[in-house]
């Protein structure tokens, strides 16, 4: 079979075939500028880019609360001090232990700003010399009611006289007389029915 030759409108006719292989979308890019991409087949246009989900930090732990008294829980009291009442001091305030016919046989210390029946107001020395011998109870208890008298004024701050309250006196005794004791012991006491709540010092009651 003979070759035939191509006309010029069937070279024409191939090269636009050719052209449309070589292009199929019929459009022409020209030469050295790249194609812009087409769209992500993941996304479309227009359409929000999902931001990354954001990770909770890990909460730390809360430290445990300090165990707490129940509200209604009572403190526990402190224990009693007992002290021989020889051993008080000026402004030392205490309930009595007494015996039966009124001696003072023991203190049982108070918080002067809390309620308590005595208090200590002067602690006088009587000026009999050491060595001379027991004068007798009179004359000691005048002395000491003379020396508290003066403390009392001194300590509450006006005269026993005018003062509502009352005031003892612990004297030394015949057999402590002989052992240099020469102290008078000098106590506010309140009625029985109505206990100090402070100290009685300054108050000029």
């Amino acid at each position: 079979m003979s070759s035939r030759a191509l006309t010029p409108a069937l070279i024409l006719l191939a090269v636009m075939v050719a052209a449309c292989v070589a292009d199929p979308g019929g459009g022409a890019t020209p030469s050295g500028t790249p194609a812009s991409p087409g769209p992500s087949a993941t996304s479309e246009p227009g359409a929000p880019t999902a931001s990354p989900t954001p990770v909770a930090p890990t909460p730390s732990p809360s430290p445990s609360p300090s165990p707490t008294p129940p509200p209604d829980a009572a403190p526990t009291p402190s224990p009693a001090v007992v002290r021989d009442p020889w051993s008080l001091h000026v402004g030392e305030c205490f309930d009595p232990v007494e015996d039966a016919e009124g001696y003072l046989l023991a203190a049982t210390i108070q918080p002067c700003d809390g309620i308590h029946r005595a208090e200590v107001f002067g602690t006088p020395e009587l000026t009999w010399a050491l060595d001379e011998p027991y004068p007798g109870d009179a004359a000691v208890d005048d002395a000491s009611w003379e020396a508290c008298q003066v403390a009392f004024r001194d300590y509450v701050g006006i005269e026993y006289e005018r003062s509502w309250i009352t005031a003892w006196y612990y004297t030394p005794s015949e057999e402590t007389w002989g052992t240099d004791d020469r102290e008078v012991l000098c106590v506010a006491i309140s009625p029985p029915d109505d206990p100090f709540t402070a100290t009685v010092r300054g108050s000029r009651r």
